[in-house]
């Protein structure tokens, strides 16, 4: 391992027959990365080109940008990794924080259930 390896040891967590849903996931965030920056390329030269104003590809953008944050959040970024509010919850004894756990849960589990259904 060199020290880059180091600065981020949760690319080697999931070693072995378990790393290929991890690459799967990078490569579906570096194509919709990708996916944007063609779908700019191509609206700048319909523009410049083409003098052709292409309307679609502003909606498009966005929607594939949006994906890109919520895919890179689900799937790339490490639990640990992720930007938390724990002040309260560093403070907590083991059983404490177990509840506060539990709480956490059951709260999510009821925004779930509360949310609007389709008809």
């Amino acid at each position: 391992m060199t020290a880059a390896d180091n600065e981020h040891p949760e690319k080697h967590a999931a070693a072995g027959w378990l790393s290929w849903p991890a690459w799967i996931a990078d490569g579906v965030a570096c194509a919709l990365f990708a996916a944007v920056f063609l779908i700019f390329v191509y609206k700048i030269a319909m523009r410049y080109l083409a003098h052709d104003a292409v309307a679609w590809a502003d909606e498009i953008s966005v929607v594939l940008f949006i994906w890109i944050i919520f895919w890179a959040n689900a799937f790339v970024v490490p639990d640990r990794r992720q930007i938390t509010f724990d002040l309260l919850y560093r403070r907590l004894g083991p059983r404490g924080q177990r509840a506060a756990a539990i709480l956490r849960e059951l709260l999510a589990a009821a925004a779930v259930d509360g949310a609007p259904r389709g008809r």
